[in-house]
């Protein structure tokens, strides 16, 4: 026993020492320069490349970079510029309808908070709106809570998440003026088919590793009739990205039942920018795959070109239903084409989107 005494005072003190002497801070500029060698190795502090595949910040996880903060005293100024936010929204003419409408407008406010140089802390909380203003039928406009919650990212890589809209949703990214993917409780009889709603989401927690170039990551919902959970893989780099998703659903997602969605779904998709004379020409591509079990394949592929300000595409759509006796919306035509012209200033877009079934929209674009 006095040995095992002996032998601990000894590690404990030499440790000590070691602690103090001058040879602990060449072993933290060591470990320093070992983080820093490259972003896959150690730990993660900065992203090294540029990401030209913009974040989803309302509906995706994402790694602020972290910039250096004054030491000097704080203000509330300076504590307000350390608030973010992030706003999508989409306003408008449907002509098809003839209505003036904002289909949909998110707003996130968060703030991220740094208690270790390896820890972020992000509470966040967003918004979502809507409004219809039609010629002979009701205005319509709602606004309610779309999102809350606390995000943590340990050790820089590490992704722990409790949220209100918990679970990883089908990819909502587009060349075009307008998106193919609808959040559940708008999708109804006029929506086109070849369109996807968002799972019906619930409160839960997303938890998984998530770099500056990569996400993989597993997120559940609990609720009293509704378990959804995705199970999410996804790299991006500086001028694509690909992901791969599946969601499980033990419930609907929509409403009333007249809809019947699969519970299985898979996903497949990737995106890429191709540059062209010396960056000031782009070609923009989109190929994604959707497979809900018993329902339908669908397939999205976009296709522009981007110089300046200006952008056209074209977005070749098809729904491919499950098997030949399949019953939902067996009906329906099997190919979309949609098209638009826009021009895009920074944040700011507008331009008009039509498409093969009749569709016409004149439209203005926020995202920041």
């Amino acid at each position: 026993m006095k040995i095992i005494i002996i032998i601990f005072l000894t590690i404990f003190y030499g440790l000590t020492l070691y602690g103090v002497s001058p040879y602990t801070t060449k072993f933290q500029d060591l470990l320093s320069t070992y983080k820093n060698i490259h972003p896959y190795i150690g730990f993660e502090n900065k992203r090294y490349t540029r990401r030209l595949i913009p974040y989803d910040y309302i509906h995706n996880s994402y790694k602020k970079v972290r910039t250096i903060e004054s030491l000097g005293p704080t203000t509330l100024l300076g504590e307000l510029s350390k608030i973010d936010v992030h706003l999508t929204m989409d306003i408008g003419a449907d002509f098809s309808r003839s209505i003036f409408y904002m289909p949909s407008m998110y707003l996130m406010v968060s703030r991220n908070f740094y208690p270790h140089w390896s820890t972020s802390i992000k509470p966040f909380i967003t918004v979502s709106s809507k409004f219809d203003l039609g010629v002979n039928t009701e205005p319509t406009a709602d606004l309610s809570l779309y999102d809350a919650g606390i995000e943590t990212i340990f050790f820089t890589r590490i992704l722990i998440s409790m949220r209100t809209r918990s679970v990883n949703d089908v990819n909502g990214f587009t060349f075009m003026l307008m998106p193919s993917v609808i959040d559940s409780d708008s999708y109804n009889a006029n929506t086109p088919h070849w369109y996807l709603p968002r799972i019906e989401n619930q409160p839960g927690f997303r938890a998984g590793l998530i770099g500056n170039y990569y996400e993989v990551s597993y997120s559940q919902g609990f609720w009293e009739d509704s378990i959804p959970l995705a199970a999410l893989v996804k790299f991006n780099f500086e001028y694509f990205e690909v992901s791969a998703l599946y969601q499980n659903n033990s419930k609907s997602s929509l409403s009333p039942d007249d809809f019947d969605f699969s519970q299985h779904l898979f996903q497949v998709s990737s995106a890429g920018k191709i540059p062209l004379l010396d960056e000031k020409l782009w070609i923009n591509l989109l190929l994604e795959y959707t497979l809900k079990v018993d329902v339908a394949h669908y397939i999205r592929n976009e296709i522009g070109i981007e110089y300046s300000v200006f952008n056209i595409a074209i977005r070749p759509m098809f729904y491919l239903p499950y098997s030949s006796d399949n019953n939902v919306n067996k009906d329906n035509s099997l190919f979309l084409l949609e098209y638009t012209a826009y021009i895009k200033y920074n944040q700011f877009t507008f331009g008009f989107q039509g498409s093969t079934d009749e569709r016409y929209y004149l439209m203005g674009k926020i995202v920041f």
